[in-house]
């Protein structure tokens, strides 16, 4: 507890004087608690544009442009705390936010039909091996897998089971 000096209120000499708290506060030697740093731990700067460059900046559930304003997030397909990583295999452009709405939030409520479109995957699945459906401009959308290299491979790598 801060303990404030009292300051005579009264003239000096007079027995029936008060004392009341000194207005000027004391300075403390307490240090302030240090916040540690946040930490990124998301994916670098040049992981990120190649990933929005290789889905054409544009959510790969529904096809919506995000360069226009558009809430957009990077979802993680296998999630970081069972095992997935920041590779571009495993990351894809989503609209809206884990939190509140869009493509990203039915992922992050485990939405079956984005779980089949390979947009969410378990923690026993390879984001490597399993390919994902990405929205086409003719609205059907096109089954693709997602490389290391950032890029869009139509046929199934070597070792995926059909």
């Amino acid at each position: 507890m801060k303990q404030t000096p009292l300051r005579r209120v009264a003239a000096p000499g007079n027995p029936w004087s008060t004392f009341a708290p000194r207005t000027v506060p004391l300075k403390t030697t307490q240090a302030k608690p240090k916040t540690a740093a946040r930490k990124d731990t998301g994916p670098s700067a040049k992981v990120r544009a190649l990933v929005l460059e290789r889905d054409g900046w544009q959510c790969a559930g529904c096809g919506k442009p995000v360069s226009d304003g558009t809430w957009w997030s990077m979802q993680h397909r296998k999630a970081r705390g069972v095992g997935g990583d920041n590779s571009p295999c495993n990351l894809v452009v989503l609209c809206g936010s884990a939190t509140s709405r869009g493509c990203h939030r039915r992922c992050e409520d485990r939405d079956r039909e984005m779980h089949a479109r390979g947009l969410w995957l378990r923690s026993d699945e390879d984001p490597a091996m399993v390919p994902v459906m990405v929205a086409s401009e003719h609205g059907s959308g096109v089954t693709v897998w997602l490389t290391e290299d950032g890029q869009y491979a139509f046929q199934a790598p070597a070792g995926e089971a059909a």
